[in-house]
């Protein structure tokens, strides 16, 4: 692996992996909550993060998958985003997004060995980078050259778009926001209920805002994940975020 273009593709493969062995999960052991999660999703489009979202739902139902998965879905969605915001992307962080894939793959048990002996040799072979070179560099989001000291000499590299995994996009809706029966009520206030229905019109502006931007981030997603030229992903025409007021 010696340039950008051979991290994304494993980056491809990778999301796409996980995403078909989740989605043929689902679809195999729990088909009618798929027909429902199906049925009432507005997107025609179903990327990695959609079955993430189901898995994490319906955690408590789907029983033989261990409750660490969790931790795992956080680490592959924040990698996921990543791609998805252009960020820059060390080999370290690579290295875990590698390793969280063949965890992953193990814990559904649904994937073909061969498959994960390749995530695993690929695993396997990072590690032997990172004992050549720092595992800070940024293999992803930068154009690079290895000197002969193996040392990462960086170019062009704007250290002000740099987002740590803390500016990545992670939360879930906030539960206390729709909460409802928090407090027990002795009667009702005019004044009280008409504050909550104010909340309630606010959320609603909230999560429009945010769809909208959650879309447009996700069509620019589409974009890297099936760019196969040469140039740096980085270069993928950005998600304009500023007009969504």
């Amino acid at each position: 692996m010696t340039d950008e273009m051979e991290y994304m593709s494993i980056s491809q493969y990778c999301l796409n992996l996980i995403k078909n062995n989740v989605k043929l999960f689902l679809e195999t052991k729990y088909k009618s909550i798929m027909e429902k999660e199906y049925k009432s999703s507005e997107d025609s489009f179903y990327d990695v993060m959609f079955y993430f979202n189901v898995l994490k739902k319906y955690l408590d139902v789907i029983t033989e998958l261990p409750k660490v998965i969790i931790n795992t879905i956080y680490n592959l969605k924040i990698f996921r985003n990543k791609i998805a915001h252009q960020v820059p992307i060390t080999l370290r962080e690579f290295y875990r997004f590698v390793d969280d894939t063949q965890v992953i793959l193990e814990m559904l048990n649904i994937c073909d060995k061969n498959e994960i002996i390749k995530i695993q040799n690929t695993r396997k072979e990072i590690i032997n980078r990172m004992n050549i070179l720092d595992d800070n560099n940024i293999i992803i989001g930068s154009s690079y050259n290895v000197g002969n000291n193996g040392n990462n000499i960086q170019n062009n590299l704007n250290i002000k778009n740099f987002k740590s995994d803390s500016d990545i996009e992670m939360k879930d809706f906030d539960d206390d926001d729709y909460d409802t029966n928090k407090k027990e009520n002795s009667g009702i206030n005019y004044n009280d209920f008409i504050n909550k229905n104010n909340k309630v019109k606010n959320i609603n502006v909230k999560d429009k805002k945010e769809e909208e931007r959650m879309k447009k981030i996700n069509e620019n997603y589409k974009i890297i994940m099936s760019n196969s030229d040469k140039n740096n992903f980085m270069q993928v025409k950005k998600v304009d975020l500023s007009k969504i007021e």
